[in-house]
């Protein structure tokens, strides 16, 4: 995993952790918490997927990872592991018959934000509360490459900082992954260039609260669609 851009391509790609994986979900011994499940794909002839999580231990620490692979529905298999932090370890396997599968392992009781993410910014998510050391939970995704709109976010030239938050929003105004550090995992907090101009690409249809200092606006993205945000100061 490249810790400083968030892609989801590095880490430890390896093909004897495919080979063992063997296409099932691998689960750590007993005793150690997990999350795992399975990814339909939809809509594209090749998929860039990440899995990961970012949560909170029982004990207060700040727990997250990540990693992904490229998926060829019509290829062979694929697979990456991250194991970053060990004990704690992130896996993702593909396989033409068994379809796609993850895992997250060895993790301590606590809460989590688990997604799968799609590119730079499409993203899935569950929040998981895992009661103690010997907890195991199931979550299945769906990746949809069909449902996708873009906001392009223009902001003042000089602006410093120059950083823009874009985060689903709920019809009451709430924001669902609050409380979670969304902006580097998910790709939430994006930058205007030299000319103040950002695009955030390929968003899953939805509500989003598009932030820019004390500024902020909502949007509807829907498939296909192109939305315009002009800030003209962060106050």
């Amino acid at each position: 995993m490249d810790l400083k851009t968030g892609s989801c391509l590095a880490g430890r790609l390896t093909a004897a952790f495919g080979a063992l994986w063997a296409g099932t979900l691998m689960s750590p011994p007993a005793g150690a918490a997990e999350i795992n499940g399975r990814i339909a794909l939809k809509g594209a002839q090749r998929y860039e997927v990440c899995v990961g999580y970012v949560g909170k231990g029982s004990d207060g620490k700040d727990l997250s990872n990540l990693c992904g692979t490229w998926i060829n529905p019509n290829g062979g298999s694929a697979s990456a592991r991250c194991d970053t932090y060990k004990p704690r370890t992130s896996g993702i396997h593909w396989e033409p018959k068994s379809g796609c599968t993850y895992s997250h392992l060895y993790l301590p009781a606590g809460k989590y934000l688990v997604y799968a993410r799609l590119g730079e910014h499409w993203y899935v998510w569950k929040w998981v509360t895992l009661a103690n050391a010997g907890a195991r939970e199931s979550v299945d995704f769906t990746v949809n490459a069909g449902d996708m709109g873009t906001v392009d976010v223009t902001i003042p030239a000089n602006a410093r900082p120059a950083v823009v938050n874009c985060e689903p929003v709920n019809p009451d105004g709430s924001l669902p992954l609050k409380g979670a550090d969304v902006g580097f995992w998910l790709h939430t907090r994006v930058y205007g260039d030299n000319r103040g101009e950002t695009s955030i690409t390929g968003l899953k249809s939805g509500r989003y609260q598009v932030t820019f200092g004390k500024k902020k606006t909502v949007v509807n993205v829907s498939p296909g669609a192109k939305i315009k945000v002009r800030f003209a100061s962060a106050a």
